[in-house]
């Protein structure tokens, strides 16, 4: 686990645009987040952690071609 954050983190320090949702998820989940989809089928997920009071809130949009 550790080794692949830390792949994504360095991807995210050198591409300042662009980055992918998945790698954020990633990263999230391994660091102890837990994902919540809305029942409502929208293109964010939330995501909490036990030891914070707040969420981080990010929409996913496809790339246009």
């Amino acid at each position: 686990m550790g080794e692949l954050v830390n792949k994504i983190i360095r991807e995210l320090r050198s591409r300042k645009h662009n980055i992918r949702f998945r790698d954020i998820e990633k990263m999230l989940l391994a660091y102890g987040f837990e994902e919540r989809h809305s029942k409502r089928g929208t293109s964010h997920r939330v995501f909490s952690h036990p030891k914070l009071t707040w969420n981080i809130t990010l929409g996913w949009f496809p790339k246009l071609s």
